[in-house]
């Protein structure tokens, strides 16, 4: 990364999507403008993600970034394409950003709506599926994704034949792993959830801690997360041995055991748990719907860290991304932005 020059422009701003939302139906008005002269607006590919949900609707939410000149944010990948610490911002139009982001190829998209399905499980969605429903969409998720590695493998062949073999097995071992992975946590929920259809692991976990919103959303900072801490803490068994940063899984990447376990990827799992337990939590999750929401806020609340500052109009959405800050000790500041801040000729 020595060659890549360090960013010494203007304060970087991360908009919320209801901050976009708030300028595609009134304009930039006055505080839009003063953003667009006074910051460097900054989006995400989660940020692209949700136009792209936005059906009918794209061309708008494009035109509002390019109105304030904002760049392009991305987690910066090292050599061996393995998320680092930092991030890279980059000047481009967003048409071009979004086209770039609709080629990606669909099966990892596919990958990932697979890989969250259990936490949608947890939230208390996907009601009508097994644990074992769950282990099948997931093995079938990783096939296509092997039979899109082994296509493109065929291509090196003929000039790289042996690393053609060896790429290929290690293809087939991911493959193997991955459903020897899911099969095995899919094996473990079903001993310890009797009957799955219509679970909620949020409820359980609630009900288990004595905690939800009447508990929680009273407690003001300073140390929010520690204060949440001592609550639980005092409902778990005697024979229970577990620190706060197990408690709040951060002690190590989930995915990635032996990689560093960054702040902005923290961020998600503190963000995941205090909507677990309540805290300020986002509503009706178990609704695909919601669920793909929360999920994109507790995105944006990670990617953010990388900006100096983040704006929202949602208040719950900043409680839980202030205190994840405060706990990790990230520098962005956050503001809340009343409805009626801008104005329009």
């Amino acid at each position: 990364m020595d060659n890549i020059p360090v960013y010494q422009g203007k304060l970087t701003a991360y908009l919320d999507q209801n901050i976009l939302d708030m300028f595609v139906k009134h304009g930039l008005g006055e505080f839009g403008e003063m953003l667009a002269r006074e910051y460097q607006v900054v989006y995400s590919d989660e940020t692209l993600k949700e136009i792209k949900r936005s059906v009918g609707y794209e061309n708008k939410f494009l035109d509002v970034l390019n109105q304030l000149g904002a760049f392009h944010l991305k987690v910066y990948l090292d050599e061996h394409f393995q998320p680092t610490g930092k991030a890279t911002i980059t000047k481009r139009d967003s048409y071009q950003a979004f086209h770039e982001y609709n080629s990606n190829e669909p099966v990892y998209e596919r990958i990932y709506d697979s890989m969250m399905m259990n936490v949608q499980k947890v939230y208390g969605g996907a009601s009508d599926s097994t644990f074992d429903d769950i282990k099948d969409t997931q093995i079938a998720a990783y096939a296509d994704l092997h039979k899109f590695i082994l296509k493109n493998i065929e291509d090196l062949k003929p000039e790289f034949p042996e690393l053609a073999i060896q790429l290929e097995a290690q293809a087939e071992d991911m493959k193997n792993k991955l459903a020897v992975a899911v099969s095995e946590n899919a094996k473990l929920a079903s001993q310890n959830i009797s009957d799955p259809i219509g679970w909620s692991g949020i409820k359980d976990f609630r009900e288990f801690l004595n905690t939800g919103p009447m508990q929680l959303n009273n407690i003001e900072p300073p140390n929010v997360i520690q204060q949440i801490w001592c609550i639980c803490q005092k409902k778990f068994p005697n024979e229970m041995d577990i620190t706060l940063e197990q408690f709040f899984c951060l002690e190590s990447n989930p995915i990635y055991p032996s990689s560093e376990f960054f702040k902005y990827q923290k961020v998600n799992s503190i963000y995941n748990m205090l909507n677990m337990l309540g805290y300020h939590p986002d509503s009706k999750v178990h609704k695909e719907r919601r669920f793909i929401a929360a999920i994109s806020d507790q995105s944006h609340a990670s990617l953010a860290t990388f900006a100096d500052m983040l704006l929202s109009r949602d208040k719950s959405f900043l409680k839980k991304v202030e205190a994840s800050y405060e706990f990790l000790g990230v520098g962005t500041h956050t503001f809340h932005v009343e409805e009626n801040t801008y104005t329009s000729d």
